[in-house]
């Protein structure tokens, strides 16, 4: 009951596209092809790291599954791109908008949450951006889609990082017990943490109406370590805006220098385990 309620939620939540507020900065009427140009743009300017790893992929030659589709931007680039495509969002709004903006054909959507998603087939390329953290179980739905990929499949994902500094400065003691809670001589060892905060929830992701996200969970690195079906490189990106440091260093400089270190998001690229081995 608490999932489905949970469910109800976030379709409800996401039903508006994420990044309809940035697109409503930009443009009243975001609703043709030319001004979808004009939000891809500001997209790939603003989160140019994401756009060298879906670049560095063999999408041509694979069968991709796209998990969350936000306002579109990556679903664009990836049915222009790809062989196949498959669009999963438990937002059937948000599914409908992004759908009618993709120009290939051979894009199949389905409206369902990744924890439910009941299929045979198998995927070269699963993407989840900013998707996962959202479903209410982020260990849960890592272990679905590592088993979604084919043999030498390759999954690319980004979640929320726990120990961000923005939120290790507002909750510094609840921080340092999640971290301690990663380490191998704890008797409670997690690597991801739901977050109780509202308000941090709202930084994080909010709609239109200043409303946060109903769920939303953080983790540790120690999330992408020695997985058994899965192996991973992954590293921090993203950087938050920081009001007095922003009118005297640009955020690209921000992105270049110190994310890797204090970014706020974990990109992980993994390739799937050969059985043979």
């Amino acid at each position: 009951m608490v999932n489905d309620f949970l469910d109800q939620e976030n379709a409800r939540f996401w039903d508006e596209p994420c990044g309809t507020t940035a697109a409503l900065n930009l443009s009243k009427n975001l609703q043709t092809p030319v001004d979808f140009e004009v939000f891809d743009s500001w997209y790939k300017q603003f989160y140019p790291y994401l756009f060298q790893y879906l670049e560095s992929l063999p999408l041509s030659r694979s069968s991709v599954l796209e998990i969350g589709v936000g306002y579109g931007t990556v679903s664009r680039f990836l049915s222009e791109n790809s062989k196949s495509l498959t669009l999963l969002d438990i937002a059937p709004g948000a599914l409908e908008f992004v759908s009618n903006s993709v120009r290939n054909q051979n894009v199949h959507c389905v409206n369902q949450s990744i924890l439910d998603f009941d299929t045979k087939f198998k995927y070269d390329i699963v993407i989840a951006i900013g998707s996962l953290h959202h479903t209410g179980d982020l260990e849960q739905a890592l272990e679905k889609v590592e088993n979604l990929l084919n043999e030498n499949g390759i999954l690319l994902i980004m979640v929320y990082y726990a120990f961000q500094p923005r939120r290790v400065i507002l909750h510094p003691l609840r921080s340092f017990k999640e971290f301690s809670q990663t380490l191998r001589f704890s008797s409670q060892t997690r690597y991801t943490f739901e977050e109780i905060d509202e308000g941090m929830r709202g930084r994080a992701d909010s709609n239109s109406a200043g409303q946060a996200a109903p769920y939303t969970a953080f983790s540790s690195r120690k999330l992408f370590i020695n997985r058994d079906q899965v192996k991973y490189n992954y590293k921090l990106h993203n950087f938050h805006h920081v009001p007095i440091l922003s009118r005297l260093i640009s955020r690209k400089f921000c992105l270049k220098y110190f994310s890797h270190f204090l970014g706020c998001d974990i990109y992980a690229l993994g390739t799937s385990i050969s059985s043979n081995k």
